[in-house]
């Protein structure tokens, strides 16, 4: 009985520790073509337009976004084939359903914490 009370708090923190990690996979972002692409967007092995193509993601799919550089997605197909597309040809979507409201590759402003009353 003594161990399963020395158990009970292991699992907790076991539990706390990978809640994050479950939430952050369960809502991913993606990627998907943008409202000009008619066929495909090609996905490339490394963010350069020179760089081989390793797939292609055409309208109606998505892929998972991992990363992102200067003027490049990173993202992983549904086959697990990881590369990089261009972010003039695609846009991410929310993993609830909704665009985001700054235009691709726009980085967030950094929270400035609590706003302090004038002196």
């Amino acid at each position: 009985m003594q161990f399963r009370r020395g158990l009970l708090p292991l699992l907790w923190v076991l539990l706390a520790i990978g809640s994050p990690f479950f939430a952050a996979t369960a809502l991913a972002d993606v990627v998907v073509p943008g409202p000009d692409v008619t066929t495909r967007v090609i996905v490339r092995a490394s963010a350069s337009a020179q760089s081989a193509q390793v797939g292609s993601l055409t309208p109606g799919q998505q892929a998972e976004l991992t990363g992102s550089v200067p003027n490049w997605y990173e993202v992983r197909l549904s086959d697990g084939t990881s590369g990089f597309v261009s972010k003039r040809w695609t846009k991410v979507v929310s993993s609830g359903g909704t665009a985001p409201t700054s235009p691709p590759g726009a980085m967030a402003p950094k929270n400035p914490g609590p706003l302090m009353p004038a002196a």
